[in-house]
């Protein structure tokens, strides 16, 4: 039975105290890292989410169209103070 001793050794051996904990490390950081990549996305959707929310805003968007109003406005009522003038 020396075949079984070896093997019982190569168990033992794979379940040692040095591999198991190898093993903790190497699992624990490869959590670290998800968990950190995972936050990083989640910040970056919430910058994307913020930046959305502020264009869908409809108060930037509506005095950016009531000063483009105001700009025409005032377009208009020169060209028509020009003809005016001059007679037409």
């Amino acid at each position: 039975m020396p075949g079984h001793e070896n093997q019982k050794d190569e168990i033992n051996a794979l379940f040692s105290r040095p591999f198991l904990g190898a093993c903790g490390i190497i699992i624990s950081l490869c959590g670290l890292v998800v968990g950190l990549w995972s936050s990083a996305i989640e910040r970056d959707l919430n910058d994307i989410r913020l930046t959305l929310n502020e264009r869908a805003s409809l108060t930037p968007r509506t005095a950016e169209l009531e000063k483009r109003t105001d700009d025409q406005e005032g377009r208009l009522r020169a060209i028509e103070r020009l003809t005016h003038t001059n007679g037409q």
